[in-house]
């Protein structure tokens, strides 16, 4: 199951008429949507079991296009790590736009994220994944976790 959240309610970055912000705009969808195969492909097989070639393939991509929007794996992992959290930033903005008390809108927020979470199995998987194979080789994630959940709530 891939991560529908991230392409079907994407916030557009160019929509004026400059052809320089529809190109850009082209670019990053196009990105955002080879980080959420991506995704999909870490969660079955596994980060370190991943190709960027599998990645093409899954997106439907050539591997030269791929290159053009990532230097390696690890940076489409935080694409779509990043993409995710984008999302989920977006919609516990919107619930902390309302005219609920802090309570009220703290469990808004936390039913929210759990609901994103728990509807995207593939990227809890390849998080997870990604997260347990660095700690096994000894590398602290504090950093990694913070940079990414920082702001969330």
């Amino acid at each position: 199951r891939s991560l529908g959240f991230a392409i079907t309610h994407v916030v557009e970055d160019g929509s004026g008429n400059c052809p320089y912000q529809k190109s850009k705009a082209r670019y990053d969808k196009r990105k955002r949507e080879i980080a959420m195969k991506a995704m999909g492909l870490f969660s079955k097989v596994g980060f370190d079991n991943v190709t960027l070639q599998m990645v093409a393939g899954a997106a439907g991509v050539a591997r030269t296009i791929i290159y053009r929007h990532f230097r390696n794996k690890r940076e489409v992992l935080d694409a779509g790590i990043h993409e995710a959290t984008r999302y989920i930033m977006v919609e516990c903005g919107k619930i902390m736009e309302g005219r609920s008390g802090s309570p009220v809108k703290l469990e808004k927020v936390c039913h929210r994220v759990a609901e994103i979470l728990f509807g995207n199995k593939d990227f809890l998987v390849a998080v997870y994944d990604f997260v347990v194979a660095e700690v096994r080789v000894g590398t602290d994630m504090t950093g990694r976790v913070k940079q990414f959940t920082t702001g969330i709530v």
